[in-house]
């Protein structure tokens, strides 16, 4: 009995001693593991603190350069409008004039400060003194400057001020100042990665704060001093605050006056889970602990895939998504046989959006599960994807054309074989393809070129699908290229006006002319209006084409009037979006009164599909137009949905009939009837008519005989540059 307890004491001891191993080896492992955990998250947060400290810093600065450039506009802009009133005004008055600080759209405020340090206040005359401010200081000693947070003497709120020397023919004459409120730099320094856990600065080179968090930077600035002075302009390092780790980060604000961007980060805050993980597994027993690890890598290990299954799957039609799809295509792109040729399509839902709105979005979804069941039905070897709410995308490789207009063919029928989703709504698609060719293409520029075409299918209603071409590669540059280029084009003045005759049909002498604009551009050569206006149209730069017609019409006006030289009415396009400008008359006025030209001289077309649009809004632009004394036309008459009503319901002086209806004057009875009616009625309403494209002496003679009024066109004269256009006028005197 003894025997057999002593036994079991020993066989206990060396379980206990066994166990006891294991645990003080897990323990060990769990400990460096652990040590190691904690170095990769400190060295990962340095990374990341890092970077974000060096983009906060680089957006800083990135706002002090737009606002110097700001600035340096305006001195630009001031000096131009010295040399175009340097008649008008001497150089006191002009500066007197412009000694003001108002609101703004490049700052809040903005304004000049004369020499003496003082500034009006909008249009009261009202005067502050900011002789003493630093930045007017170091204006007008011919440096530009971003000064600290300091309260404003306009609004008495805290801003930021911009300056820069007012230079007038080489002298100082004042100073050029922005204000910014507080919550312009604040920006910067919100929602940042690390949230309101991180502390972050603007300061100056000798630690005195510009902007930051409401804790006070005392505690840190000698810290921040230290590795100013000693380590340069950019860096990181950490520091021990209360036995707490902290990371800090710094880099010199470019474009500034000496500033830093600060980033203070407590490690422990930012990372309190893992810290928390870190310090309970330390303190588990040695169970818990070898569970909490086999337990949590199995965990772990799983989480992982089902995430990252979950990452590469199209969670409604359970099809690759597009993430999945691009590591895929690259496998076999990369993988093909040179004799195989790679297609990929982009395909969408025509009227997609109606299925969601008409029969709700449930609907909706069962149809695209329906097609993604089709995609997964089909014959041939492809790899297939959802991309977007309707949008799908198909990979696979043809032997031939015939293989490919087959396997289209093949897809345009079976995605959508369920086509009718009730007897009101059937299915049908939009196709974009591309080829790859055999050199080796990137997956996102094809994928791109595929959906590009998609896009383009939706213009062309005859064709089954839309084929990546040369075409539409220039299309889409030409549209890259005025997006980006047009605002500076009409700076460096690369467009120019032509002018292209309205002859008056009996006397056949000139009457009037149609400014037609040009772009010739510095590297690709000219653009035509067709690409650029209905770009313009979209973006919004329309209406700086518009002015500036506007503009160099009524320059070239007064100069043949003072140059006497004979000179005849000049029409301006006006586009439907130039037309909701709420500023357009005054404008027009404006310019008119700047240029000191009558308005006999001028007259604005304005195309049938804008006045249609809103025909009573239009209407009351018309009459606004022609308060000034300025004829209004009608242009492109023929082009849309015409009315003759219209012509009784605009309040229009002059129609222009679009050649499309004179094309075929002189073989179509049809047409010669149409034509003589619409002219007849403009007639009875006392509307001058314009027949426009003329190209035979037949359709001149016809049109004669129907009374019309003028012509324009090759017949008599293609568009011309103001010199040839005097030199007419001149021998047509």
């Amino acid at each position: 009995m003894d025997s057999n307890n002593t036994s079991m004491s020993v066989f206990n001891v060396k379980s206990m001693l066994k166990r006891m191993k294991g645990i003080l080896l897990i323990t060990l492992i769990s400990i460096i593991f652990i040590t190691k955990v904690e170095m990769n998250l400190y060295e990962e947060s340095k990374r990341s603190i890092r970077e974000f400290n060096r983009q906060v810093s680089n957006k800083v600065s990135i706002d002090i350069y737009n606002g110097m450039e700001k600035l340096d506009y305006i001195n630009k802009y001031i000096n131009e409008d010295m040399k175009k009133y340097k008649d008008k005004y001497n150089e006191d008055i002009f500066l007197k004039n412009i000694n003001r600080i108002s609101s703004g759209s490049l700052f809040k405020y903005i304004g000049i400060v004369g020499m003496d340090g003082y500034i009006n206040i909008g249009d009261n005359d009202k005067k502050v003194y900011v002789g003493d401010r630093e930045y007017f200081k170091k204006a007008i000693s011919g440096g530009n400057h971003v000064s600290k947070l300091i309260e404003n003497r306009l609004e008495y709120e805290l801003g930021t001020v911009y300056s820069r020397p007012l230079i007038i023919n080489g002298k100082i004459k004042g100073a050029i100042v922005g204000i910014e409120p507080k919550e312009i730099l604040d920006k910067n320094l919100v929602n940042n990665t690390f949230s309101d856990k991180v502390k972050v600065y603007i300061v100056t080179s000798n630690g005195n704060i510009v902007l930051g968090s409401k804790e006070n930077l005392g505690m840190y600035r000698d810290i921040i001093l230290k590795l100013i002075n000693e380590k340069g302009n950019n860096g990181i390092d950490s520091f021990d605050e209360h036995g707490e780790k902290n990371v800090i980060a710094y880099n010199k604000v470019k474009n500034s006056n000496n500033w830093y961007a600060i980033s203070i980060v407590p490690i422990a805050k930012v990372f309190t889970g893992t810290h928390s993980t870190i310090k309970l597994s330390l303190f588990t027993i040695i169970l818990s602990l070898f569970l909490y690890v086999i337990i949590g890598t199995y965990e772990d290990i799983k989480n992982k895939k089902e995430l990252e299954e979950a990452s590469y799957v199209d969670s409604l039609t359970n099809l690759r998504n597009l993430l999945k799809f691009k590591l895929d295509a690259k496998k076999i792109i990369l993988n093909r046989a040179k004799d195989y040729v790679c297609v990929i399509v982009a395909f969408d839902i025509k009227n997609f959006k109606a299925i969601n709105e008409l029969f709700g979005y449930d609907k909706g979804d069962k149809v695209l599960k329906m097609i993604a069941d089709n995609i997964r039905s089909i014959e041939f070897e492809n790899i297939s994807a959802r991309i977007g709410e309707d949008i799908f995308t198909l990979l696979f490789k043809i032997e031939d054309d015939e293989d490919f207009e087959k396997k289209i063919e093949y897809i345009n029928k079976h995605v959508t074989k369920q086509r009718y989703i009730n007897k009101k709504l059937e299915l049908n698609t939009h196709i974009g393809v591309f080829k790859m060719k055999k050199e080796c293409i990137e997956i996102d520029k094809a994928l791109d070129n595929a959906n590009k075409s998609r896009i383009e299918s939706k213009k062309v209603g005859d064709k089954l699908y839309y084929l990546y071409n040369d075409e539409l590669e220039y299309k889409i540059q030409q549209k890259l290229i005025v997006e980006r280029d047009l605002k500076r084009s009409l700076k460096n003045e690369e467009f120019e006006i032509l002018y292209q005759p309205k002859v008056d049909i009996n006397s056949e002498k000139i009457v009037s002319a149609e400014a037609l604009i040009r772009w010739k551009h510095k590297d690709v050569g000219y653009i035509s209006p067709n690409i650029f206006i209905p770009i313009a149209e979209k973006n919004g730069d329309i209406n700086l084409i518009g002015r500036w017609v506007i503009k160099e019409v009524c320059k070239e006006i007064k100069k043949c009037e003072v140059n006497k030289d004979n000179i005849v009415p000049i029409a301006i396009n006006l586009s439907r979006v130039e037309l909701y400008q709420n500023n357009l008359i005054d404008y027009i006025r404006n310019t008119m009164k700047r240029y000191d030209i009558s308005p006999e001289y001028l007259e604005f077309e304005i195309t049938e599909t804008a006045a249609l649009n809103d025909i009573d809004y239009i209407n009351n632009r018309i009459r606004d137009i022609k308060s000034l004394g300025i004829k209004v036309s009608m242009d492109d008459f023929g082009t849309g949905s015409s009315n003759l009503s219209n012509l009784k319901r605009l309040d229009i002086d002059v129609l222009k009939i679009d050649r499309t209806l004179s094309i075929d004057i002189e073989e179509d009875e049809k047409t010669k009837s149409l034509l003589k009616a619409i002219i007849n009625l403009a007639k009875e309403y006392n509307i001058d008519v314009v027949c426009e494209g003329i190209e035979s002496r037949e359709q001149v003679d016809i049109l004669r005989e129907f009374r019309c009024d003028m012509v324009q066109g090759y017949v008599y004269y293609r568009p011309l540059d103001i010199c040839e256009l005097k030199k007419i006028l001149k021998g047509n005197k």
